[in-house]
């Protein structure tokens, strides 16, 4: 998941994955080292959370 917001001040932020448990983060990491390996030229995340952008600041959040 890519997601490119500009926050209240105006900056410019890319939040590339949100991860609910390290277990999660370990398999990604472990599966784009493979596709790495394997030459391949793109990889999707698979395990990242789905988050919500919201608040006055345009702060992140995990979807419940």
């Amino acid at each position: 998941m890519e997601i490119d917001k500009v926050t209240f001040w105006g900056e410019h932020t890319t939040i590339l994955g949100w991860y609910e448990t390290l277990e999660n983060i370990e398999k990604e990491i472990r599966e784009i080292a493979g596709a790495i390996n394997n030459g391949d030229g793109a990889y999707s995340l698979k395990y990242n959370a789905e988050i919500e952008l919201g608040g006055f600041f345009g702060s992140s959040k995990i979807k419940k």
